[in-house]
């Protein structure tokens, strides 16, 4: 050490040095653990949380850009709904991104389409759902377009009105949509029958 304007060194005893450098150690150590090592550890789980959450919040998004898609195909094509086996073909001018198609959470196997899109809209009108707000038009599926709650015991479903919702497992998803499908009938059955 030196002592201030000086060249000359300034004698300290060793033990006084010592003490001093293991307290500024020890300050900076307590320092950093109370005050830097909470919100580090708060910020850590929030990353985790969204991290979690990402595929989710992602495969929401991914079906909410399909629905848009849909509703442009619809508005050119005189609202009329794609065919059933040919929906990502005909949407893929709207979308020009094929990711939109793949669910983040499906890891295995790889597959084109992770959604499945409503067989009874296919070739329906718009004016033929008679509630877009509960009527489903894409969701998590299989290769067999069976839903699969791949979310945390969810799957997410994306409406006719464009919004999107995480449905829990519970309830009766094959009797709503066999419900639906006899809706979305008998209104095209009324309105050809005119």
């Amino acid at each position: 050490m030196r002592a201030m304007g000086s060249d000359a060194p300034v004698e300290t005893p060793k033990g006084q040095l010592k003490g001093l450098c293991c307290g500024v150690v020890g300050l900076l150590v307590l320092a950093v653990a109370l005050g830097i090592g909470p919100p580090f550890l708060a910020l850590s789980v929030m990353g985790y949380q969204k991290g979690h959450k990402a595929p989710v919040e992602r495969c929401r998004s991914n079906l909410r850009q399909l629905t848009v898609a849909m509703d442009m195909y619809v508005d050119d094509c005189d609202d009329v709904y794609p065919p059933h086996a040919r929906w990502p073909v005909r949407l893929e001018p709207y979308t020009r991104v094929t990711e939109l198609y793949e669910c983040p959470s499906v890891r295995w196997p790889p597959r084109r389409v992770d959604y499945a899109y409503a067989d009874f809209l296919g070739g329906a009108l718009k004016a033929d759902v008679p509630d877009p707000v509960e009527t489903y038009m894409f969701w998590d599926a299989d290769a067999r377009a069976e839903a699969v709650f791949r979310h945390h015991g969810g799957l997410n479903v994306a409406y006719v009105d464009g919004h999107v919702k995480l449905r829990s497992g519970t309830g009766p998803w094959g009797i709503t949509l066999l419900n639906m499908r006899h809706e979305v009938e008998a209104t095209r059955k009324a309105r050809e029958s005119r």
